[in-house]
């Protein structure tokens, strides 16, 4: 089964987990299924990083901060996918800025 598949099942039953962040599981259930239609991959490794932030209850910045790599890594299409890159490029800046300081 494709790990987008997987990670749509996992995040409908997610809120279940008292620990999960509701903002970030209501943010990443909506770009998911976004990408799902697009039929935007998800990797083994990107899939994992992904359900362990939710598990544990990331919030949002923490979220994307872990899935950084794995989105960068990723191809797809579509305004939102595209969106979504550029977010992450401007995340990976800041993460090396803010080493540099």
């Amino acid at each position: 089964m494709p790990y987008r598949i997987l990670f749509t099942h996992f995040l409908q039953g997610a809120s279940a987990n008292p620990r999960v962040n509701a903002i970030t599981l209501r943010t990443v259930s909506v770009m998911n299924d976004q990408m799902a239609r697009r039929g935007v991959a998800m990797s083994r490794e990107h899939y994992e990083v992904a359900q362990q932030s939710i598990a544990r209850g990331d919030d949002l910045c923490d979220f994307l901060r872990a899935e950084n790599k794995h989105v960068l890594e990723s191809t797809g299409t579509g305004v939102v996918y595209q969106a979504g890159v550029l977010l992450h490029r401007m995340i990976g800046v800041i993460e090396v800025a803010k080493t540099s300081l």
